[in-house]
């Protein structure tokens, strides 16, 4: 391979990523729903993000007025815009401190998921054969059992804590993830291999690639007749 064609590999699929992410652009300027969605995630992370700043009292305090007479707990008012709870505390602090847990735990969750699920679905995908074989049954071992009931059987072996619920999450999220990846692999084949190809050996390439090119009938000669031609 020439020095030309190795520096302009990189360009290549540089451009190929934007032309991807342009793609992905379009397609969600298309969706209202999706716009929606992306609106409504990108709001509930900036409360989590932002709850020191904004949360107007401390989660974890217990007021001596946060109850009423009967010791019930207060309905939203303007000073609790939730209420309280229990125990009288503010319920939108705890909303917004608790939004930033949730939000660290599915973030990890999802990128662990997202690791194991395309390096399984890639490898499988890759290799093919026994391994491609083996990989797939074990991924579907989770698919077998409903996510809830997966996860109350993880969680009554194993003992209740952060990291037990980002595993439990990420052994539920990675079998479709695999799958996915798996399918991307074999539909795309050797489709890196070939980009190289055709780029080092130029339209020799594209024609070894593509296959030849159909000779078109010399002038003058018919071709097959037509179905029902007599």
């Amino acid at each position: 391979m020439s020095e030309a064609a190795r520096s302009a590999i990189p360009v290549m699929l540089n451009e190929e990523r934007v032309a991807a992410r342009r793609r992905f652009s379009a397609r969600l300027l298309r969706r209202p729903r999706a716009q929606v969605g992306l609106v409504m995630v990108l709001t509930i992370a900036a409360l989590a993000l932002l709850a020191p700043l904004i949360a107007p009292n401390d989660p974890v305090r217990q007021f001596r007025d946060g109850l009423s007479a009967l010791g019930t707990p207060l309905a939203p008012d303007a000073r609790f815009a939730l209420g309280t709870d229990h125990l009288g505390r503010d319920m939108w602090s705890r909303v917004l401190y608790g939004a930033q847990l949730s939000l660290a735990i599915s973030l990890i969750a999802n990128v662990t998921a997202a690791i194991a699920g395309t390096a399984i679905g890639i490898t499988a995908g890759y290799f093919g054969g026994r391994f491609d074989f083996a990989s797939m049954r074990l991924v579907d071992v989770p698919l077998a059992f409903p996510a809830i009931l997966l996860a109350l059987g993880i969680g009554a072996v194993l003992r209740p804590s952060i990291p037990v619920v980002i595993l439990i999450l990420s052994i539920i999220s990675t079998p479709t993830l695999a799958r996915i990846a798996r399918s991307q692999t074999l539909m795309q084949g050797g489709g890196y291999c070939d980009f190289r190809y055709r780029l080092v050996h130029g339209a020799q390439g594209e024609q070894v690639v593509r296959g030849p090119e159909p000779v078109p009938p010399a002038h003058g000669v018919q071709g097959p007749p037509a179905d029902g031609g007599g």
